[in-house]
């Protein structure tokens, strides 16, 4: 990834991934959340939907309002691919 994609929060903090947008929402302050989403926009929506393409998973942000939501939502898809990844590892043992 290159650095022009990574996303910098309004506190200063860089995220370089989605693991990194899961963790740091974890420890969010409510100011940094509600920069971020609000009824105008969703930057992490946004964020995922175009620079990593995954529409199904942006979706599913842009549908969401709660900071500890999101983080859920971020790390069941972290577990799914995961998994996904696996299983296609070993298919092809």
């Amino acid at each position: 990834m290159k650095p022009e994609e990574y996303f910098k929060l309004s506190d200063g903090r860089v995220l370089e991934g989605i693991g990194d947008l899961s963790k740091a929402l974890e420890d969010m302050d409510d100011w940094v959340f509600n920069h971020h989403v609000n009824i105008y926009k969703n930057d992490f929506g946004n964020w995922i939907l175009h620079v990593f393409k995954e529409v199904e998973l942006a979706n599913k942000i842009f549908a969401c309002d709660n900071r500890m939501d999101m983080v859920q939502i971020i790390k069941d898809y972290i577990f799914e691919t995961s998994e996904i990844a696996k299983s296609e590892v070993s298919s092809y043992s």
